[in-house]
């Protein structure tokens, strides 16, 4: 431990590893959004929250929860448009019971990234064997246009930390 890197004190070292950040996003259009990251948390997993118009979502990959909440008086439940339909094993629990606005839909939660690795590389495995057999793939979990977006924007999020300025399409400002 005195002559290797794990000895190192955390505070006195060349790490530079982000252990907090706050980045705020502004999407063509004027949709907006904000992600943290925070080390210093007693709860190590991942949370999110979507607002829009006419509900939200809340979700939690530990509990293995996703929380829909309408606006509006919308139908609900698994086969309502929008909710659990392409998600296949969400099951609902909670919703409208007892005067609960919001729905509880329960996600798997094995796996890396509550199974979300898995999915991934099982979707791109059935692409690659159906356009071996000759057959079509059919459509991606996310566009390359999509993955190729969201990592010029992780890259913009480090530049801005890194430089202490915001970044506007790729670029300093």
């Amino acid at each position: 431990l005195r002559r290797g890197p794990y000895g190192r004190c955390v505070y006195r070292c060349d790490n530079d590893v982000v252990d907090h950040q706050v980045v705020a996003i502004e999407f063509d259009g004027g949709a907006t959004a904000a992600l943290t990251v925070c080390g210093f948390t007693e709860e190590n997993t991942r949370t999110l929250k979507l607002m829009g118009t006419h509900g939200e979502i809340r979700g939690h990959l530990e509990k293995g929860e996703i929380e829909v909440r309408r606006f509006t008086g919308a139908p609900r439940g698994p086969g309502a448009p929008g909710v659990g339909a392409a998600a296949g094993s969400v099951a609902a629990a909670g919703g409208a019971a007892g005067g609960d606005p919001w729905e509880v839909l329960r996600v798997p939660t094995q796996g890396r990234h509550a199974g979300g690795d898995e999915g991934l590389m099982a979707a791109f495995v059935r692409r690659v064997r159906a356009r071996k057999a000759g057959e079509a793939p059919g459509e991606a979990l996310t566009s390359l246009e999509e993955s190729v977006e969201s990592h010029l924007m992780a890259f913009a999020a480090e530049e801005s930390r890194l430089s202490g300025r915001a970044v506007a399409n790729g670029q300093a400002s």
